[in-house]
């Protein structure tokens, strides 16, 4: 699904790019149908000639791109009336196809009704006249639904909507593969598909969300998270009536994903592939059908403008590399969303983040990682670190945060100490999780000798 939208942001650069679909959302979320007379947009289409094509224009274009939610949201009634009785035949050709898609209609029912309206030729040569148009550039009518274009933030090519203040964006050091998955992350948000952002545990997954929820203005009130478990059912999510303090007296509770749908949120699921089957189940519909059942509830509801699902995957590592916990909702949902393919920094990348966030480290930065990798994925000879990594907890790119984070503290590189207390975090960071004094031993000389501090080993290694 990704390598697809890549290719169509390259063929059409501004599809995704200027966030087609929630421009025309956005803008019909506080403005009435283009045929309305006291439409802003009509106002400004009247200076054009051929104003009513330009309306059927525009109105088949916003049924193209989200049928369900037009089709519910406007009365359809006086559209029909005034366009599939007008002068201009091209323009009934118009307002039958979208009568056909308000109607479902089958191709031959549509093909009926145009023939009530006009004969075979004219037919034909209005069909050829809209895909003549349909393969020119058409994007200036999105001018006409930006009324302010401070609305809009570029992440890394790709223009998203703002909805409020812009918060600090933290300490996400924007390497090369960050700035690509940012992209990727915010093609899926421009096109209104649900992300799943695939990776081991401290890659960033959640990082990248925060930050592209921070720079388009999704506080916390905005970004809805959950952290999904063996618990977590679609109840919970979904809501339930409570009882108040009056007897006999029940208020609806919305959940997470009820209050997301319905306020246009955005939606955070940390470790999809823990998620119950009902919970799959609920989810997948949402996504097929772009709207959610609550049960006791609302019967349909239409999610409103802004509202965005995220997903998070853990992939797990061993010593052969990483494979994907498989369960039914990721079996269920795997068609419904794009996955980004969040992978560890390259050693290179890790040296340059270390770099930015702690000047003061450059010159031992490349011995700093060196020694995290020994410990994090990979392939590894070394029996101790396989041991360790057995045996022990899962290491990743917080853990060598963490690292630093102790050894900046009053850090001088000319000092004896403070190479001694690189040492010394280190094993408190990567060694203390191997239960057996042997592999603890073991991986402390490993540490040492990777460093080249042989000067402190005798300091090092308790008797046991």
């Amino acid at each position: 699904m990704l390598k697809e939208l890549l290719v169509m942001d390259q063929e059409k650069p501004d599809v995704l790019s200027v966030d087609e679909l929630r421009i025309i959302l956005d803008y019909y979320s506080q403005h009435p149908p283009p045929w309305i007379n006291n439409s802003p947009s009509l106002a400004k289409k009247k200076k054009m000639a051929d104003t009513d094509l330009k309306i059927v224009e525009d109105v088949l274009r916003s049924l193209t791109l989200a049928a369900e939610h037009f089709r519910n949201l406007w009365d359809w009634s006086e559209f029909s009336n005034c366009y599939l009785n007008h002068n201009d035949k091209y323009v009934v050709w118009l307002a039958c196809q979208c009568m056909a898609i308000i109607l479902q209609l089958t191709e031959l029912e549509k093909n009926n009704l145009i023939m009530l309206h006009m004969d075979k030729k004219t037919n034909e040569e209005n069909m050829l006249k809209y895909n003549l148009k349909s393969n020119s550039n058409y994007k200036d009518y999105l001018k006409l639904y930006i009324p302010d274009p401070d609305q809009y933030t570029t992440v890394e090519g790709v223009s998203l909507s703002i909805v409020g203040p812009p918060k600090p964006l933290g300490d996400l050091i924007l390497v090369n593969s960050t700035k690509q998955n940012l992209r990727n992350l915010s093609l899926a948000v421009s096109a209104g598909k649900a992300a799943c952002l695939v990776g081991p545990v401290g890659s960033g997954k959640t990082a990248l969300v925060h930050y592209l929820a921070n720079i388009t203005g999704h506080t916390d009130e905005k970004l809805l998270t959950v952290q999904l478990g063996d618990e977590t059912d679609s109840k919970m999510m979904l809501g339930s009536y409570h009882c108040t303090d009056i007897p006999g007296e029940f208020v609806w509770q919305p959940g997470a994903l009820t209050k997301a749908v319905t306020e246009g949120k955005w939606l955070l699921l940390e470790d999809i592939d823990s998620a119950s089957s009902d919970l799959a189940a609920v989810l997948v519909s949402l996504v097929e059908s772009r709207s959610l059942t609550v049960p006791g509830f609302r019967d349909r509801l239409i999610p409103a403008t802004g509202f965005q699902l995220f997903f998070t995957q853990r992939v797990i590592t061993t010593t052969s590399g990483y494979y994907h916990k498989q369960n039914i909702a990721t079996d269920l949902l795997g068609k419904h969303y794009i996955q980004i393919n969040v992978e560890p920094l390259s050693k290179n990348e890790l040296i340059e983040v270390i770099e930015i966030k702690f000047p003061i480290l450059k010159t031992i930065a490349p011995k700093i990682i060196d020694v995290f990798l020994l410990f994090s994925a990979g392939f590894h000879d070394n029996d101790a670190i396989l041991s360790l990594k057995r045996n022990g907890r899962l290491t990743s790119t917080r853990d060598l945060m963490k690292w630093c984070a102790r050894i900046v503290k009053e850090y001088d590189v000319t000092s004896s100490e403070s190479a001694l207390k690189v040492i010394q975090d280190a094993i408190d960071i990567f060694c203390c999780s191997a239960a057996n004094p042997s592999i603890y031993k073991l991986s402390i000389s490993i540490i040492i000798s990777t460093i080249e501090s042989k000067l402190y080993s005798y300091m090092l290694f308790p008797s046991y």
